[in-house]
Formats: structure tokens, sequence, C-alpha cells
């Protein structure tokens, strides 16, 4: 699959569950955990639900069903709900076909309320085994992807979904097959293989690969997996692995089951259990002589403990606490780097997205700078057996498991303990074709201070003013932040918020004064985000890089002309999209 792409936006996990939450809600978000580190929302009716403490370890948005609510939906049930099959013996489940429907409109909700992008939809009993953001450069070639489940019929227990207006078209779909359909068993299933035939010759949805190519599977099944080269699981291969749900096998869990409603028999197929480099236990389909994967299982029988990568016991997000626990920089460095280094280039690769990014940023760097030997490259991640060994290079683990903007810090304390000159750059941008990287170094000789790639000031809706009156919504703890700084007596008069996608600091003598400072506020807007159950914690860690550099008397400068061209020489995606890679 090539994942080339012109800009991957961050993508997020939604869950939804209306009634009773089952127990399995903890071993489906465990899972999740296991391979992805972003943001997961779970829209549930279910507040007092005991799981709900179960999972907080796990760092999930929980999202108040009433909040998100199509009235629209619910009107048109309350008209037509005789028409849909109600099963008694489902205990907690007995309105599955209606609520099958709803979990679209809410996710569309939910899409508007909070601005979401790029959506990994998953139904409880879903199990994933790869990083999505594998994934995501194909998804987002379309509005919606999902899987082929039998002729007329598609299945929706792992979907993707592009924007809130990519649902539209479906939905309206659905309400009119919900008001007018004489099918015996009202679905989902079949609206969204109706949904993409009205659409295939717009190119709007994907079905994802459920098997390779062979006559006695239909094309749609097969046709992309070349693609991926591996398997997303409508339901058959769950079925076989991890067995039937108990309610239509004499209340037993019956494994090597062929999904009766399913159209591809995979009890044919060999599979086996591989264990990854990190622990993980992950399915595999031999295709020819080759093991390939399974991306996800669809559990009929709700025995998601069995299709765990990780036992439950291993509790995959930790609090992060404020004080960085990484090694000391010049036990990680070699002796061969210990050289006369004049700048420090700090990247943070954090998560298959960043680390994707910062591949190619590392790659042009050290292709376009002809003398490196005064320059070391620092990146922090939490994954260094992705990046191939550099002279230039040094990799710094970063093993907290929910990330915070703030911890970009550790750039700055790691990377002064080798030079008094330190550049910190966002993965998410290229060089560009004219640049001025073969003058890095000539920024070892500029005045000590703070020189970032710009500032917000008021009355920009992100000013510093408008975010301590609190009328800034992504960071929206403001009044709290201004009281907090006044009773720590940081001052707060005339300052900036800013914009760190470049952030270039000549080391002062008050630079550990900044450095006390800006942690001091780390931990503030932490707890706060804490509090809020954001999984990435730090938004806005803006503000208090300028506030910091204030308080210790370091100037910021905007009118240095090698300092401008250097800004110059990258193209960030954020405010150019266009960019192609």
């Amino acid at each position: 699959m090539d994942n080339s792409v012109s800009i991957i936006y961050t993508m997020f996990i939604a869950l939804s569950f209306m009634g009773k939450l089952p127990k399995y809600i903890v071993e489906s978000i465990h899972q999740i955990r296991c391979f992805y580190q972003d943001s997961v929302y779970l829209i549930t009716n279910d507040l007092a639900s005991p799981y709900i403490n179960d999972i907080a370890k796990y760092s999930v948005n929980i999202v108040d069903y009433n909040d998100v609510l199509s009235q629209e939906f619910n009107d048109i049930i309350t008209k037509t709900y005789h028409r849909f099959c109600i099963i008694p013996g489902l205990v907690g489940r007995e309105e599955l076909f209606i609520r099958s429907f709803e979990r679209f409109f809410v996710l569309q909700n939910l899409m508007k309320i909070k601005d979401l992008t790029d959506c990994l939809y998953l139904e409880l009993d879903n199990l994933i085994y790869d990083d999505p953001y594998k994934w995501l450069p194909e998804f987002q070639k379309y509005e919606m992807c999902y899987m082929f489940d039998h002729y007329q019929r598609c299945s929706g227990g792992l979907s993707y979904i592009r924007t809130a207006d990519s649902l539209t078209g479906f939905l309206k779909l659905s309400l009119d097959y919900i008001q007018t359909s004489n099918d015996m068993y009202l679905n989902e299933m079949t609206c969204l293989f109706v949904y993409y035939e009205s659409v295939q010759a717009e190119n709007k949805v994907q079905i994802l690969p459920s098997y390779w190519t062979e006559f006695t599977v239909p094309q749609i099944a097969t046709e992309n997996f070349h693609i991926y080269n591996s398997l997303f699981d409508p339901l058959g291969i769950g079925c076989n692995l991890l067995g039937l749900d108990p309610f239509h096998t004499g209340g037993n869990i019956v494994k090597g089951s062929h999904n009766p409603w399913g159209l591809i028999n995979y009890t044919k197929n060999q599979f086996e259990w591989k264990t990854d480099e990190e622990g993980r236990r992950r399915p595999y389909i031999l295709y020819g002589d080759q093991w390939i994967l399974v991306n996800n299982l669809h559990v009929h029988s709700k025995d998601l403990l069995g299709g765990l990568s990780r036992p439950l016991e291993e509790i995959l997000v930790k609090e992060c606490n404020n004080e960085s626990e990484q090694e000391p920089l010049e036990e990680i460095l070699d002796q061969e780097c210990k050289r006369d280094i004049k700048v420090i280039i700090g990247i943070l690769a954090i998560g298959f997205r960043h680390i994707h990014y910062t591949k190619n940023l590392l790659n042009k760097i050290i292709q376009e700078i002809n003398d490196k030997s005064q320059i070391q490259i620092l990146v922090l991640t939490d994954e260094p057996s992705q990046f191939e060994p550099n002279e230039h290079v040094t990799h710094i683990l970063y093993d907290k498991s929910r990330f915070s903007y703030h911890d970009k810090l550790i750039i700055f304390k790691e990377g002064f303990k080798l030079a008094d000159t330190v550049l910190l750059l966002d993965a998410d941008q290229a060089v560009r074709p004219v640049h001025f990287l073969n003058t890095i170094t000539q920024l070892a000789d500029i005045e000590p201070g703070l020189y970032p790639a710009f500032c917000w000031r008021h009355p920009a809706d992100c000013s510093v003013e408008n975010f301590l009156e609190g009328r800034v919504g992504r960071v929206p703890y403001g009044q709290e932040y201004r009281q907090f700084c006044e009773e720590s007596g940081i001052i707060l008069e005339n300052m900036v918020h800013i914009q760190e996608s470049f952030l270039l600091i000549k080391k002062t003598e008050n630079i550990q004064t900044f450095i006390d400072c800006w942690e001091l506020l780390a931990e503030f807007c932490n707890e706060k985000d804490r509090e809020r159950n954001q999984h990435i914690l730090g938004y806005g860690e803006g503000y208090s890089i300028g506030i910091a550099a204030a308080n210790a008397g370091i100037n910021i400068m905007l009118d240095d002309p090698l300092v401008h061209k250097m800004i110059h020489s990258f193209q960030h995606f954020a405010w150019e999209p266009e960019y192609t890679a």
C-alpha cells in the first residue's frame, strides 16, 4: 500500500452503544490501545455503567448520547417501530436492528459538534490488529470505506467516514429505506450496499478486501486486495476463530463455524496466531505460501478475551507524570556524536503518522545539508526501531503513553546539553526546493533569544487575551490558567502566543528560568486536560512558551533575516496542504 499522501489529518476512533453497556466494552477498548494511541470516543446513554470507570485508564472520551442524538431519526423510528424486528432473547441488544442505523446518525452529530474528521468507526465486538494510521492514506481517497458481506449486503463493523458530510447521502437513503422498504428485516447492511451501488460512479465508497481474487468470491470483495495485501473481516473470520454468538448455538460458543449469514466461507482456510516484535498476538491467514495479516476480527461470540493481543491486565495507557523519564542524553549518544556541535535540530515522532513524516523530513535534511559535522538531530520517538542508524541522528525513547505537546520541552532540555542553539521542527513539513539549510550552522552566531515561526497577536481568535478570558474553545481553561499564574507569581502582561511549528532558541543566561516556568505551566495544563479526559494533552502550548520566555526575560525575535530564510526553507502542511510528498 502506498503511504505517500498530501497530508494526513489526525484520525479518531469512535464506538457507540445505546442501552446497558456490555462487559466486553473494556476488552474492545483495551485492544484498540494495543495499536492506537490517539483519540477514542464512546457514545453511550449508560453513563452510570460500572465499566465507565474500568475504561477510564484507557483515556476514552465519553459522549452522552443525549448530546448527539438525532431528533429526526427518533421521530421517524417512533412512527416505524412496528416495522423492525425486536429480539427479546438478545438481552441488552433487543433493538439491534434500530441501533445499527442510529449509530451513524449520532456519529454525524458528534463529528459536527467536535469538528472531527477521519473516523474509524467500530462496532463494540470488533478487535483491530494494526495501527489504523497505516490504512488512512488509502481511506482518505474516499468518503466512506466498509466491507462486503453477502449479495446485496455490506458490513460496517469496521468502517471509515471522512467527514460529517460524508454521511449525509447514506443517512438520507437510510431514512427513505426505513419508511418505504418492504424487507422483512430492516437492516443497515442492505442500506450500505445500496448506497455503495448508488455512488459507485462517483467513487465515493471503497469496499475493503475480505478475500483475495478467487472465482468463487465476488469481485467486489477482492478488488482492493492488492492495495492492502491484508484482509478485513466482515464477520466470517471472527466466527471461525472465536465462535458464533451462544444465542444461536444453544448457549455454547462453537468455534470453527461458518458465518451462516455471510457469503465467504473461511473454515476452509488456514489461520495462525503470530506474536510481533512488541509481544502482541495477531491473526494471520495463509495465502498461497504467504501468511498475511487479518486487520480485524468481528467477534460474533462476544468472547473478545480470546482475541486480545495482550492480556487484559496490561494497562497500556498510563498517567503521564510531569518529570521526563529519559536517560541522560550523554548516555544515549555514542562518542562519535560528541563532536563540536553548533546546532541541534529536534523533531517529535510520536505515533505512526509522525514517524512517517519524520522519516521523510530527516532524509531530506540530511540529503540537503552539505556539511553535517556541526549539527546533530534529536528525534524523540516512541518507536526508535523504525529509524535507520545514522551518526547525525540520535533517537530518544519517549515512553509516556499519553502524549503532551508540552513534551517538546524535552528537546530543549536535552539539546542544550550539547549546544547553545536548538531548533525544534514540527514533523509535518517538508524542505522546499529552494532552501537555505546550508547556512544552518550560522544560527549559532545569532543573538540569544527565542525565534518562533510567528506570533498570534490580539485580536486573533487564539490570542493570549482571548485565551485568558476563556474564549478559546480548544483550550477552554484560560481563566483558571490566569488564576494559577497570579497565584504562582507569573507575569501575564503584554504576552504573545507563540507559533511553535518552527521554534529556535539561542541559549541565554536565564534559560533555566524559562525551562522551570514552562514546566510549571505544563504541569497545570496537563492536569486540566486530564480532567477533561483528553487523550492528547497540552493543546495551546504556545501560550505557555511565550509566557515562560517573557518571565525569564528572553527576547522574542521576529526580524532576523537569517532565521527568516530558515523559516521559509520549510513548507508546513497545516498552512500549505496542497503540498504533495
